[in-house]
C-alpha cells in the first residue's frame, strides 16, 4: 500500500501492478502520513492531515469505519494487540488507544511537566513478544512505554539530542528496543531494568527503524533516502554498519520487514512519492556497497555472539542478550 500527500491510497503488487485505487472513496483529499496493515493484512489503516483514521478492508475493497478523536494532524499509527487496537499519535502531542471491538477510546500521556509546548508524536510500535506494550518517541527525543491495558507509563528515556524519529520492539528479545534519532544515534535500552545497554553512530540521520524477525539485525532509513542494516554482533564489538543502500531519492518516511515466513527478508521501504522493496537475509556481514548501477552482495557467514554485551565467563545467557547462527546467507540488492 502507498500514499501520498496528495491524498492518493493505492494498493499494488511488489511488481508495480495497481490493485486498488481507494483515493475515491476517501471522504476528503487529504495528506496521508502513516498506514497500517493488520496481522492478517486483511484491514489497512491510513491516518494524516484529516485527523481520524480510515479503516480499510481490503477483501471488499471499501471503507468500512472512521475513528474520530483527535484534533490535531495525525502523525503516526499502528496495529496492535490481535488487531483489536488501533494506536495513533498527532502533532498536538496525543496518543489514542482505539478499541475497534468495543468502540471506546482511551489516551497515553506522553507530555513532560517541564515541557509547555507540545511535541509531536513521531512513531508507534506495539510489540509482538508482550503484546500489551505499546512504545512511542516524540519531537522532544524522549522514548516512552505504556501498558496498552491500563494506559499507565511504565518507562521513559530521554537520550536523544534531537528529535526520536522511530523505535521498534525487538522480536527475539522481551525487553530490548532501539531508538533512532535525528541525532545520528542508535541507542538500545533494556526495559526490564530500566538502563541503556549501547550507543551506535549512525552516518546520517535515521527517520525509521525495524527489527528483523531474528532479533539480531536492524534496518534504519535516512534522511537521504538510504537503508542501512546493522548486525548486532558486530555493533556489540564496536563495528558500523553491515551494508548501506540508496533506497530512495528523498528522505525515508517509513520502513518494515515483511512479517510472514515468506517475505521476512524483505524490507519495505517509503519516502515520499514512492516505495520500494529489497531482499534481504540475517546476516548482512562483510559487505559494503558501492556507489553505481545496481549490486549485488551474497554474503556467507557462521557465527555464534553476544548481542550487546560480552559473555562473562561461566555465565548463562539471558533473554534479550546473547544470540546464535549458523551458515546464514545474504542477498541484497540495491538501485
Amino acid at each position: 500500500a502507498t500514499a501520498s500527500a496528495g491524498g492518493q491510497l493505492h494498493l499494488s503488487l511488489s511488481s508495480g501492478k495497481l490493485l486498488s485505487d481507494f483515493s475515491k472513496e476517501r471522504k476528503a483529499n487529504t495528506s496521508i502520513n502513516s498506514l497500517s496493515f493488520s496481522s492478517n493484512s486483511r484491514y489497512l489503516c491510513s491516518a494524516g492531515q484529516s485527523k481520524h483514521l480510515e479503516l480499510w478492508d481490503l477483501q471488499k475493497k471499501a471503507l468500512v469505519r472512521t475513528l474520530e478523536g483527535h484534533k490535531s494532524e495525525v502523525k503516526c499509527v499502528a496495529f496492535g494487540r490481535a488487531d483489536m487496537l488501533l494506536a495513533s499519535g498527532a502533532t498536538d502531542g496525543k496518543i489514542l488507544l482505539h478499541n475497534t471491538h468495543h468502540n471506546t477510546i482511551s489516551h497515553l500521556n506522553f507530555s513532560t511537566f517541564r515541557r509547555l509546548t507540545p511535541q509531536a508524536i513521531t512513531s508507534l510500535r506495539f510489540s509482538t513478544l508482550k503484546k500489551a506494550l505499546v512504545g512511542g518517541t516524540s519531537d522532544s527525543g524522549h522514548v516512552r512505554i505504556w501498558d496498552s491495558n491500563t494506559a499507565k507509563s511504565l518507562i521513559s528515556f530521554k537520550k536523544h539530542t534531537a528529535p526520536a524519529t522511530g523505535m521498534a520492539f525487538s522480536k527475539k528479545h522481551r525487553s530490548l528496543i532501539c531508538s533512532a534519532s535525528l541525532d545520528q544515534t542508535l541507542r538500545f535500552f533494556d526495559i526490564s531494568k530500566g538502563n541503556e545497554i549501547k550507543v551506535a553512530q549512525t552516518p546520517e540521520p535515521v527517520t525509521c527503524i525495524d527489527f528483523l524477525e531474528d532479533g539480531q539485525t536492524i534496518a534504519v532509513g535516512t534522511i537521504l533516502g538510504k537503508v542501512i542494516l546493522y548486525d548486532l554482533r558486530k555493533v556489540s564489538q564496536g563495528q558500523g554498519h553491515s551494508f548501506m543502500f540508496q533506497a530512495h531519492e528523498r528522505e525515508v518516511v517509513d520502513l518494515q520487514f515483511g512479517c510472514s515466513s515468506n517475505s521476512s527478508n524483505i524490507i519495505i521501504s517509503s519516502s515520499i512519492g514512492s516505495i520500494g522493496s529489497s531482499n534481504t537475509n540475517t546476516n548482512i556481514g562483510s559487505s559494503k556497497g558501492k556507489k553505481g548501477g545496481n549490486k549485488s552482495i551474497t554474503t556467507n557467514t557462521t557465527t555464534t555472539a553476544r548481542l550487546l554485551h560480552k559473555k562473562k565467563k561461566g555465565s548463562t545467557a539471558s533473554s534479550g542478550t546473547s544470540l546464535s547462527t549458523a551458515g546464514a546467507t545474504t542477498t541484497t540488492s540495491s538501485s
